[in-house]
C-alpha cells in the first residue's frame, strides 16, 4: 500500500493507493479541515479540497464508490448538503452523526477506484470484469421499536438483492449499523438482526457478515438504527473466506451476537481483507483492560493484527482505519498512540460509544494486498 498526505489550503487529505499499471487501482481518501469557521465554511473547504485532489493527474480517473461524512450536527449538515448536488449524487452517500474529534465539525472518507463502470442493476452499483459491486448507504425504517426497525431494514435490503438474483446470505460482505443511544437500544438491535438472519439461513453453521455496530444518529425522526452495506455479485463462493483467530477472539455467537470478525475476498490479482469493528476482547468474550484506554488500545491492535495475519496481511496493507471512542477526554492520548504507530495510514477518530459500556475504544479497517489466485478473475 502506498501512502501520501496532501495539504490544500486549510485541509489535510490522507491518501492510500493500491496501484496496478494493468487493472483496477484502488484509493482511500480521508479529508480533514482545519478551518476554524462555521459548518458551512468547513464543508466548503472540504469540498474544494476534494475538487482539487480529483482534478490532479494522479487521481483524475478515480471513480468514487462510497462516501461517508462524519458530522457533529447532522441536521445542519443535511441542509447544507441538499444544496451540493455535485457531492451527494456521485456515489453512495453515508451521513452519520459521529463527531470527528480533531476539533472540526465534519470529516469525509471516500473509497474510489479506476476503470469501473456504473451499472444499472442498482442505484449505486458498478461493474467490472464480470463482478458487480453494490454500495448501500443510509437505510432506515420508521417502525416503532429498534428490533422492528432492524428487521425491516434487513428485509428491505434483502428484497432488493433478491430482485436481482442475489441475497443478503450469498452476496452481502459488509454492514455498518448505527444505533442511536446504543447503551439503551443495542440489545433490541442484536435481537432483530439475529431473528432476521436466522430466518434466511445465516447462523453459526453457515456464516454471518462482517460488521460494525456502533453508536450513531442518522437524523431521521424516530429512527433508532440505520445501515450501510457492501455486496458483491458475480463471484464464486470459494472466493470468500471468513476470519476467526480463535486463540484471541471467540465466535461472536458464543455471547449472543451475529457477525463475522473479518472476511477475505480473493481475486485473480489481489486479496481484499475487511476487518469488522474490533475492541479489547478475549476468546471468551470478556472485556480486557477495564478502565484502561492504553491497555484496551494495545489489545485492540493485537486482535486486529492476528486477524490480518490470518489473511496473510499486516498493517502495511491497510488502506484506512476508522476509530471509535466512548470518551472525548481520551482523544489526545489515543491520537498520539495512533500517529506514532501509524504515521502514514489514513485514519479518523470519532466520538461514538461502543456497544458495551466497558469498551472505551473500537476500530475497523480494510486492506488490499497483491496476493492473487489465477483460478479467479481479476478484480
Amino acid at each position: 500500500m502506498n501512502y501520501s498526505t496532501i495539504y490544500i489550503n486549510d485541509c489535510v487529505v490522507q491518501v492510500s493507493s493500491f496501484i496496478k499499471n494493468e487493472g483496477v487501482s484502488e484509493y482511500n481518501f480521508i479529508i480533514h479541515t482545519t478551518v476554524p469557521g462555521t459548518i458551512r465554511e468547513q464543508i466548503s473547504s472540504l469540498h474544494n479540497a476534494i475538487r482539487d485532489v480529483f482534478n490532479r493527474e494522479d487521481y483524475r480517473n478515480v471513480i468514487p464508490l462510497f462516501k461517508r461524512y462524519f458530522v457533529r450536527d447532522i441536521n445542519i449538515v443535511s441542509t447544507i448538503l441538499s444544496e451540493e448536488t455535485e457531492f451527494i449524487n456521485d456515489c453512495a452517500l453515508s451521513l452519520i452523526q459521529q463527531p470527528p474529534l480533531d476539533g472540526s465539525e465534519v470529516a469525509i472518507w471516500i473509497i474510489g477506484v479506476t476503470d469501473f463502470k456504473k451499472d444499472s442493476l442498482y442505484e449505486h452499483s458498478y461493474s467490472h470484469n464480470g463482478y458487480t459491486h453494490f454500495w448501500l448507504a443510509g437505510a432506515y425504517s420508521n417502525n416503532k421499536t429498534t428490533k422492528e426497525q432492524t428487521i425491516s431494514i434487513l428485509k428491505e435490503y434483502d428484497s432488493t438483492l433478491i430482485g436481482k438474483v442475489a441475497s443478503i446470505k450469498d452476496n452481502c460482505l459488509r454492514t455498518w449499523f448505527f444505533i442511536d443511544e446504543i447503551d439503551n437500544n443495542y440489545k433490541e438491535f442484536v435481537e432483530g438482526r439475529k431473528s432476521y438472519f436466522s430466518s434466511v439461513g445465516l447462523d453459526e453453521k453457515t456464516h454471518y457478515i462482517a460488521s460494525t455496530g456502533i453508536c450513531g444518529n442518522n437524523g431521521k425522526n424516530g429512527s433508532k438504527v440505520s445501515m450501510d452495506a457492501y455486496a458483491l455479485l458475480g463471484h464464486d463462493k470459494s472466493q470468500v473466506k471468513y476470519l476467526y483467530s480463535k486463540d484471541y477472539l471467540g465466535p461472536t455467537y458464543d455471547y449472543g451476537v451475529t457477525f463475522e470478525r473479518g472476511v477475505t475476498i480473493q481475486y485473480g490479482d489481489r486479496r481484499h481483507v475487511i476487518i469488522s469493528g474490533t475492541a479489547s476482547i478475549d476468546n471468551r468474550g470478556n472485556i480486557l483492560c477495564l478502565n484502561d484506554i492504553k491497555g484496551q488500545t494495545l489489545r485492540m491492535w493485537e486482535n486486529v493484527s492476528v486477524l490480518l495475519h490470518e489473511a496473510n496481511a499486516d498493517y502495511s496493507d491497510v488502506s484506512h482505519m476508522i476509530v471509535y471512542l466512548r470518551n472525548q477526554d481520551d482523544y489526545d492520548f489515543v491520537e498520539r498512540m495512533f500517529s506514532d504507530k501509524f504515521p502514514n495510514v489514513p485514519y479518523i477518530i470519532t466520538l461514538a460509544p461502543v456497544c458495551r459500556p466497558g469498551w472505551l475504544i473500537e476500530m475497523e479497517c480494510m486492506a488490499t494486498l497483491p496476493l492473487g489466485n489465477g483460478e479467479y478473475r481479476n478484480f
